[in-house]
This record gives structure tokens, sequence and C-alpha cells, in this order.
């Protein structure tokens, strides 16, 4: 009797205990771009016959970082190597930057934000005929 009792708790307990547990992701209301994507973010750009995928580090100083370094944007401008990079975002938009060290020449692309979600951020590519979803 004592037996089937702490099994009937046991099972009891343990059914509490899973109802009472909720993935974080239902109950969460995403902050806006500019807050939401700073940290770090498993990265994959689709479409037109692109298939790419990495990471990327988000600063709230506006800097980022991404492996591989070219996976969002890199390039020289009249032979000028572009190593720092930046971003800004708003609620419909990240522009993200390739600067000089002196600040002297810059190259820029925007995306639109398709959709924003506290683990997951789609961007439109090239006027909506590829993706780029950062996700967490």
């Amino acid at each position: 009797m004592k037996n089937q009792f702490f099994h009937l708790a046991f099972f009891v307990l343990t059914i509490a205990i899973l109802s009472a547990c909720s993935d974080d992701e239902d109950n969460c209301t995403p902050t806006a771009v500019p807050t939401n994507i700073i940290g770090t973010w498993n990265i994959q750009i689709k479409g037109l016959g692109i298939s790419e995928s990495g990471s990327g580090t988000f600063n709230a100083d506006g800097t980022f970082s991404s492996v591989p370094e070219d996976l969002i944007i890199e390039g020289e401008l009249n032979g000028k190597a572009l190593p720092i990079k930046k971003y800004t975002a708003d609620s419909a938009s990240v522009t993200f930057r390739a600067v000089a060290i002196d600040n002297s020449a810059s190259i820029g692309s925007d995306f639109d934000v398709k959709s924003n979600a506290c683990n997951k951020i789609v961007f439109d590519v090239f006027g909506g005929l590829a993706t780029m979803t950062f996700s967490r």
C-alpha cells in the first residue's frame, strides 16, 4: 500500500512539474530590432542559388563581427580596405557597413526586416529574392 502511494505521488508530482514548465518563447514579446539584434546569432542566407551560414555578434555600440568575416558585408573602395563593421537599425530595416580604419571610406547595404521575434529576425535580401535569418 505504501509503495502504491509512493508511485501515485511520484506520478502526480511529475505531471505537475511538466505542466508547470513552459517554453520561454511562448511568453516572449520581442524588443524592437535595435535592441533585439544585440548579442550573438546563427546566420543563414538563402535564395538565388545562395546558401551560406555562419554566426555574428552585434554590440550595443553599433559594431559587429561575423564568421566567416565576409558573411554579411565586406569590401574595399578605391584600393582602401574596409575592415571595420558597423550597423544601424530601426524597426523596419538594418544598414550594415564596412568602414576604413581612418573612417574615410565605407560601403553599405540596407536590409528590410521581414519579421522580428525573440529568438529570430528575418531580413529580405536582394529586394526579397533571398532571406537572411538570424536565430539564437
